[in-house]
């Protein structure tokens, strides 16, 4: 997949596709700004390269270089079901 980047150059970028473990994450302490306990990312890497992105830092593992090689968490959508459905609280109505 070929983008453009801000100068004009065209940048190659590669997408791997890859069978995740898990997929939410929970949080030491709520989340302030999303008041959440839990986050989740669909993708390693991202094609946008901010300078300034945390997700440059290698607590992440992002594969390869960060702003040209991403990956992708194809079974995402299962992993979230499955690991939703014991978090979830019943009360009555």
């Amino acid at each position: 997949m070929n983008i453009n980047t801000r100068k004009g150059d065209i940048k190659e970028m590669t997408i791997k596709e890859i069978e995740a473990k898990s997929i939410l994450r929970k949080h030491k302490k709520i989340d302030s700004w999303f008041i959440s306990h839990y986050g989740m990312n669909l993708y390693r890497g991202c094609a946008h390269n901010c300078v300034y992105c945390d997700g440059r830092s290698e607590k992440y593992n992002v594969d390869g270089e960060f702003g040209e090689d991403v990956t992708v968490k194809v079974n995402a959508i299962e992993l979230l079901r499955r690991e939703l459905k014991p978090k979830r609280k019943r009360t009555p109505l």
